[in-house]
């Protein structure tokens, strides 16, 4: 009986990119699309804690400028609040 070669490993081998693709989604959109987005984002946040809701906003950030500060209008919190939370 031969014994089977184990399986190479399963991972990603280039250096991860969580942002890239998600920002040109939002920038395909048009700007009433971005805005319907937004309005979802904010709606679904209104009770997630405000240190959570930094963290998010700095990924939406990285993803596309834009996309960042319009989530962080809704819970009235500055990117230089998400900054500072994320350093």
């Amino acid at each position: 009986m031969s014994e089977t070669p184990p399986a190479p490993p399963c991972h990603w081998t280039q250096k991860e990119d969580y942002y890239t693709q998600a920002g040109n989604l939002f920038r395909l959109m048009d700007a009433a699309a971005q805005k319907r987005l937004i309005d979802n984002i904010v709606g679904a946040m209104r009770t997630v804690p405000v240190e959570l809701q930094k963290r998010q906003i700095a990924h939406f950030h990285k993803a596309d400028p834009a996309y960042g500060e319009g989530a962080a209008k809704g819970p009235k919190t500055s990117m230089t609040d998400v900054a500072k939370s994320v350093a």
